[in-house]
């Protein structure tokens, strides 16, 4: 029988949707607007992505999907990002994954 080895994702790179938004900064206000005006434009994206990072528990920060979202606003240098995506510190992490 052979055994399979399954990967564990990092819970360090795992925070509180609060400790996104505030690595967002002063930003979270201006994706907001943006994910208005988008959707008036009939492109719900960045709004289902906003909406979606609300309901949840935690922030994965290897979603394949969320760097290159924020990137798309355009609003992030390369250099603000990498901020955003730095591993957790001990108080952003959930506590159920403590």
């Amino acid at each position: 029988m052979a055994l399979i080895k399954v990967p564990q994702q990092s819970k360090k790179r795992k925070i509180t949707v609060a400790a996104f938004y505030a690595r967002l900064d002063g930003k979270f206000a201006i994706l907001l607007a943006l994910s208005d005006t988008l959707a008036g434009q009939g492109n719900y994206d960045l709004k289902a992505d906003l909406m979606r990072i609300d309901k949840s528990e935690y922030v994965d920060l290897d979603d394949k999907r969320l760097r290159p979202g924020l990137e798309a606003t355009q609003q992030f240098t390369s250099e603000e990002l990498d901020e955003v995506f730095v591993d957790a510190l001990p108080a952003e992490k959930p506590e159920i994954l403590k």
